[in-house]
């Protein structure tokens, strides 16, 4: 007597980042991207991608990682998972930064050009009030 059994998956892959985002800089010679990926049943491949290239990656257990090296220019990642069903995710990334310059890397953290731009802006006030006063002083005199 034969039994057969199979199963319907429907399901993606679960493919979350761990430290990787969007519109990001990270200081370094190279980034290691890590990513939590798994399936309901099985995968079938996981690939990364730089800029279009697929760039060698690891997976092991639910982690998988890859290399990002230093650049002039930002990059366009991408991450895919399939299972053995066809289901796939993928994500992307946009304006990924890693330099080893500091000040590159500096210009693209949100919280400095805030407080560039709050110290501008405090300057800015200041400057306006110190103006303002010496011209009351000014028609005073006349």
């Amino acid at each position: 007597e034969a039994e057969l059994s199979f199963t319907v998956d429907r399901t993606l892959p679960f493919l979350v980042p761990a430290n990787i985002s969007s519109n990001s800089s990270y200081h370094g010679k190279e980034y290691a991207a890590h990513f939590d990926v798994s399936d309901n049943v099985q995968l079938n491949e996981v690939k990364a991608f730089i800029n279009g290239e697929q760039v060698e990656s690891n997976l092991v257990g639910n982690d998988l990682s890859f290399t990002i090296p230093s650049s002039k220019h930002p990059y366009f990642i991408k991450v895919a998972a399939t299972d053995i069903a066809g289901n796939s995710t993928e994500l992307t990334y946009n304006n990924v930064i890693v330099t080893n310059n500091s000040f590159k890397y500096l210009l693209n953290r949100t919280w400095f050009k805030a407080t560039v731009a709050a110290l501008l802006t405090i300057t800015a006030g200041i400057t306006s009030l110190v103006l303002i006063r010496k011209r009351r002083k000014d028609n005073e005199l006349w």
